[in-house]
């Protein structure tokens, strides 16, 4: 079904909530998936176009890359997406030694 005109046409204009998405998103680690060509791309643009700086992660852990690891390259085609939480146990269950994601990927502590 994906996102329609009239889910968004109550919505604020980008300019008026950029402030709260860049303290949300500054420095911190942002996860998702495809997140590196699709996301952050678009988090760049929009601040872009309103003359910001686009806030940036410290860290950046895309569930394509794992997910492609191990599934290949048709992970970019799977319609049923995991949310990060499940993506971590899964983890987790084939590779015990890990504590969290962020450790795995060499990414530090995410600030509060």
């Amino acid at each position: 079904m994906g996102i329609t005109r009239e889910a968004v046409s109550s919505a604020p204009a980008f300019h008026e909530v950029a402030d709260k998405i860049y303290a949300t998103l500054n420095g911190r680690i942002w996860a998702g998936h495809n997140i590196q060509r699709f996301d952050c791309v678009r988090i760049k643009e929009s601040f872009a176009e309103i003359g910001r700086q686009a806030p940036e992660p410290v860290g950046v852990i895309d569930s394509l890359g794992v997910l492609t690891e191990k599934f290949g390259r048709r992970a970019g085609n799977m319609k049923v997406h995991k949310s990060l939480a499940q993506i971590a146990q899964c983890q987790l269950l084939h590779y015990p030694q890990m504590a969290t994601l962020a450790d795995y990927f060499g990414l530090g502590q995410q600030k509060a």
